[in-house]
């Protein structure tokens, strides 16, 4: 009830400023002192600028990943995102860390209509990757103990907040912004690690596209580089039955919206963002071709 109230107050603030972040981590931190939770962010800190002057690859989930050789970027720095270990050349990637920020992944009681632990389950695939890092949210760190994923992988969290109009700062170590999408939270991450280019690859934006042809068809096409199970289409139907149409319009306003702020955030501190993804939606990140990149190599890498 009165975190309601609190977020509707909110609701109608800019937290942006200096002032308001100072209020949202007292207010974090009065929350772990009452409930008597460790300050799990905290250890983020010392990933802060440890890749200064590197390069790094953001990979989404598009198609366009299927046309990608993954072994061309097999000595890069690389961020892979939710179920991309379900891709069949996952091993190709040497990915070095994994972000996932969807609340219905970590959640044992979800009205998908997915058994239960379905998504958990597909996590226990990157056990075998030791030296990854794995991104989540902050709330689900009472649930990911529970479930003893810390005890198999090198597990850091996640705190953001929603309501800012600008961005001026990110610091995982502390609370940050909140985004839309996880290929947003993985460029906050490598920008807080120090990367100073940072490309996206399959990263088209296209995801509202299956829901609309659910919506007009009742039926539902792939979306992912990798094949979309029939229970994981029946979850979307069951989804956007209960947001309903304005939300999914809304919230990819937002999307592109944040795209935005970022793009002018690494503008204004001089770091290198351009998606490499041939067609995308997105039109406020730099467009550059793989090839390029990749034959332009000045950075010094692993």
């Amino acid at each position: 009830m009165i975190n309601s109230i609190i977020n509707k107050y909110l609701d109608r603030k800019d937290t942006s400023d200096l002032s308001w972040r100072i209020i949202l981590n007292f207010r974090s931190y009065c929350y772990r002192l009452i409930t008597r939770q460790p300050n799990y962010i905290k250890a983020n800190l010392e990933l802060n600028n440890i890749y200064k002057g590197k390069r790094c690859f953001i990979l989404g989930n598009g198609p366009s990943l299927n046309q990608l050789d993954f072994r061309m970027l097999k000595d890069e720095y690389v961020f892979t995102v939710n179920m991309l270990m379900e891709h069949e050349k996952f091993s190709e990637l040497n990915s070095n860390f994994h972000v996932m920020v969807d609340d219905a992944i970590f959640r044992s009681n979800d009205n998908s209509g997915l058994e239960k632990d379905y998504y958990l389950n597909k996590i226990k695939k990157l056990y075998q990757y030791r030296d990854l890092i794995l991104f989540v949210p902050y709330r689900n760190a009472n649930e990911i103990k529970k479930k003893g994923i810390d005890k198999n992988i090198n597990v850091r969290y996640l705190h953001g907040y929603n309501h800012y109009k600008s961005i001026g700062r990110i610091q995982i170590d502390k609370i940050m912004p909140a985004f839309n999408k996880v290929i947003q939270y993985a460029i906050a991450i490598a920008i807080y690690m120090g990367f100073d280019e940072i490309n996206l690859l399959g990263c088209e934006e296209t995801g509202i596209l299956p829901f609309i042809n659910l919506i007009m068809t009742g039926e539902t096409n792939d979306d992912h580089c990798y094949k979309d199970t029939d229970d994981e289409k029946k979850s979307w139907g069951k989804w956007i039955l209960a947001e309903g149409i304005s939300h999914l319009f809304e919230d990819q306003a937002m999307v592109f919206r944040r795209y935005e702020l970022i793009s002018d955030y690494c503008n204004k501190n001089k770091i290198i963002l351009q998606n490499l993804t041939p067609n995308t939606l997105i039109d406020s990140v730099n467009k550059m071709q793989l090839e390029k990149v990749l034959r332009g190599n000045i950075n010094e890498n692993k």
